[in-house]
């Protein structure tokens, strides 16, 4: 143990910090329901950094990919119960205690009972101090919990075996075993975004989260806390402190929240926060991921250029609880040999399209998402990923790969029932297949499977398919190329007015199958623009082929797409009608393996480093 005072400044690590806000260095006299001691708080937040931060998308959280469980926690990564005394440490007690003994824990599964596999906060508290002595810290205040997820990513944490902590002094932070508590990387998650919470403690990450507190938290005992709804003040500022949320209930509609007060406060140094509260409260939340090594291993040479792999890709569709709304996730997880600081991530689709995120933090493992919303998968096929980092030796050095995103596939459905998202209005909230309980019918039978729900094979009518999505249902002449028909140009059994009800499997029909139609009943036809909502098309506003004299002849593809558009009058192409990028629920993933895309590494020259940003969303 060593507990000699050290206050120097050794230049470790170099950032620029925004606008910290709400330094919180509170104590509390013993209070009236026999808690014993001061309680101390001791967090800095920083809201516009925090804001800037890449943001946390698990696809645990997506509805296609399973249901949340009803509860989890991650109680077995934690270590005991501490105590930071009068020191404004709570920071570190979050991150470096709690949260790095916790990604240590789970990277390595030793057990965190000893010393040796706790992170020690005095060694994280000092470096924090060291890093935001220029916006005024010094020992025994509060510090900035975004500073802290750096320390952990790029140094990591000394263990509770090297660094004593000790409540009246800054220990001097003897780095010997720091890298086995480096974390791999760290994302923000919104306090509000319940699921998404949720999803992070049922993937098994530990959340460290920055509240203000209410004026009647350091006298809670038990039970689930709700507070008084009045804000703990600090002077002329409300007291904001940092803890670690390792689990949650939804019986009881709460968090488990981790504290740093001694097994004297709350339920044996825990609290149970209703979820409300949490959200009312809570301002910060950062899940940490831990590093991709099995077993400890030496702190790398800052001289040597680390290698770095794409380990996985793919897309996942998710909806939102609330607002039903689906936005489709492009997601890249990598792994460097050691921390790099990276600035931007380049990913560049198969159509030439790009999008950047910048990132200016330090990671060795994480994963780099992008979205789209409005119902629209990403394309499949190849993309390029490009990362521009400086290593910990000074070098700008650009990562370059390349991964393959599968499409969306189909739901799982059983034998006798159909489920297709091939309707180009799958995924709008409205059931369009014609089918029993539709909204609409202009699209295929068991078509729009995301809003309809899976089809019997049959329409439900005595084995019978009788539907009128086709888009010549009605007009005089049996369209679908069963018996009896004129025309071949629609699916079988979808102009039920014209041919009657089919059963069967299609065929029959003594008319040749027509691989292309043209005519040109579209009001807006001779315009000049094509407006059947196909390939090239300015606008969806007619049937598909009806425009004929603008469009010219559309070919009939292998999907069966026969959709009218009409609802949709008025409403440009792009990208509303483009049915190629429509996805249908669950998750495509290629797995790529364990390190088995290495990424080309260059020496990045003022050029080579130069990207130009681009938006990551649509």
């Amino acid at each position: 143990m060593h507990a000699q005072t050290w206050l120097a400044r050794s230049g470790r690590l170099a950032m620029v910090i925004g606008a910290a806000l709400l330094l919180g260095c509170q104590t509390n006299t013993p209070d009236p329901n026999g808690n014993t001691g001061e309680y101390t708080t001791g967090a800095t937040l920083d809201p516009e950094r925090f804001a800037n931060l890449p943001r946390a998308i698990n696809p645990f959280a997506a509805g296609s990919t399973g249901q949340l469980p009803a509860a989890a926690d991650v109680l077995k990564d934690l270590p005991p119960i501490g105590d930071q005394g009068q020191m404004g440490s709570c920071t570190a007690w979050a991150a470096g205690y709690a949260g790095a003994t916790a990604t240590a824990n789970r990277a390595y599964s030793w057990g965190p009972e000893t010393p040796a596999h706790q992170g020690s906060p005095g060694y994280l508290y000092t470096m924090l101090v060291e890093a935001d002595a220029e916006q005024g810290t010094a020992c025994g205040t509060g510090t900035l919990i975004s500073t802290a997820m750096d320390l952990l990513a790029q140094s990591g944490c000394s263990s509770l075996a090297t660094v004593d902590y000790v409540d009246s002094a800054c220990l001097e932070p003897l780095d010997d075993d720091a890298a086995n508590f480096r974390i791999g990387s760290y994302k923000r998650v919104d306090p509000t975004d319940r699921n998404g919470v949720k999803a992070e403690l049922a993937a098994g990450n530990i959340l460290v989260i920055g509240a203000q507190l209410y004026d009647d938290f350091m006298d809670y005992t038990g039970g689930v806390y709700t507070g008084s709804g009045v804000l703990l003040t600090q002077g002329n500022q409300h007291a904001a402190h940092a803890m670690a949320c390792v689990g949650y209930d939804d019986a009881q509609g709460a968090y488990r929240i981790m504290n740093s007060w001694s097994t004297q406060w709350g339920e044996s140094g825990f609290m149970w926060m209703d979820y409300d509260t949490f959200e009312a409260t809570v301002f910060e939340v950062y899940a940490l991921m831990p590093n991709g090594d099995r077993e400890p291993q030496p702190a790398p040479d800052p001289a040597e250029d680390p290698a770095g792999y794409l380990d996985d890709a793919f897309q996942f569709a998710d909806e939102d609880p609330v607002s039903g709304e689906i936005t489709v996730y492009l997601v890249f997880y990598y792994h460097f040999d050691a921390p790099v600081l990276i600035h931007t991530i380049t990913v560049t689709d198969p159509n030439g399209d790009s999008g950047t995120q910048t990132y200016e933090t330090w990671y060795s493992d994480g994963y780099v998402a992008f979205q789209k919303t409005g119902g629209f998968q990403w394309a499949a096929g190849v993309y390029d990923v490009t990362f521009e980092t400086t290593t910990e030796g000074g070098n700008s050095i650009v990562y370059q790969g390349q991964a393959e995103i599968a499409a969306l596939g189909d739901d799982v459905v059983g034998e006798d029932e159909v489920c297709e998202n091939l309707c180009e209005f799958a995924y709008d909230g409205e059931c369009d297949d014609g089918g029993p309980g539709s909204d609409y019918a202009v699209c295929g039978y068991g078509t729009d499977c995301a809003d309809c729900g899976p089809r019997p094979k049959d329409d439900g009518v005595s084995g019978e398919r009788c539907t009128d999505t086709c888009p010549f249902a009605g007009d005089g002449a049996c369209d679908d190329g069963g018996p009896g028909a004129a025309y071949a140009v629609c699916d079988y059994g979808t102009d039920c007015t014209d041919c009657g009800p089919r059963s069967g499997e299609p065929g029959g029909g003594d008319v040749d199958d027509f691989t292309s139609i043209c005519f040109d009943y579209c009001e807006f036809a001779y315009d000049g623009e094509c407006d059947d909502g196909g390939p090239g098309a300015a606008y969806a506003v007619c049937d598909f082929g009806s425009d004929c004299y603008d469009c010219g002849e559309r070919a009939l593809d292998d999907l069966g797409l026969r959709q009218v558009t009409h609802r949709f009058r008025g409403v440009e192409v792009a990208p509303k009608a483009r049915f190629a990028d429509l996805p249908a629920a669950g998750v495509a993933e290629t797995d790529l393996g364990e390190n088995d895309h290495p990424l080309v590494v260059t020496r990045a020259t003022d050029d080579e480093a130069s990207v130009s940003p681009m938006p990551a969303e649509e």
